[in-house]
């Protein structure tokens, strides 16, 4: 397998393994379907199924979020190509107040790489985007423009064990 990480993982030669998983996971029942079918309405032009990956040709996309399942299926022969923007720090012209438990926060965001934010109402959570913005823009990195602006940050080889051939 190859696999280009950028905002969507694209794999040319996906293993088996990971395409049995795609299966398994990324294809989903369309709650709209199941309404209308149960309502006894025309299902003609409402897809079964909702499908979260597509084939681009002979490679497969799959949603970044996928990114930690499918590092767990790559081997010793696959090769991994970063293609992400670096990230350049925001100045917004002020420091950004924040809590001690907002800093708590941040901080973890910041290490996870990636993920919600999820807190109660008026707990600060533009506060703490912004912040988080200003250190790591993590949510400006793949806009259209961004990308047009700067060139991929490289490529990169890893190697894992157990590789699996692909047989569609």
């Amino acid at each position: 397998m190859q696999v280009t990480v950028g905002n969507q993982l694209r794999i040319e030669s996906p293993s088996e393994q990971l395409l049995t998983w795609c299966k398994k996971q990324l294809i989903l029942p369309n709650p709209e379907y199941t309404k209308k079918k149960r309502m006894g309405f025309w299902v003609g032009n409402t897809p079964e199924k909702l499908y979260l990956f597509q084939w681009d040709g002979d490679t497969l996309v799959l949603p970044f979020g996928c990114l930690r399942t499918v590092t767990d299926m790559i081997d010793g022969r696959d090769s991994v190509k970063l293609d992400m923007i670096t990230p350049t720090p925001v100045w917004y012209g002020a420091d950004i107040p924040l809590y001690d438990y907002q800093k708590e926060a941040v901080a973890k965001m910041l290490e996870s790489q990636f993920g919600i934010l999820q807190a109660p109402a008026g707990c600060g959570k533009t506060q703490m985007g912004l912040a988080m913005a200003q250190t790591n823009p993590l949510g400006h990195s793949h806009t259209r423009s961004r990308k047009a602006e700067q060139k991929p940050s490289g490529t990169v080889h890893e190697s894992f064990s157990d590789r699996h051939d692909y047989r569609r």
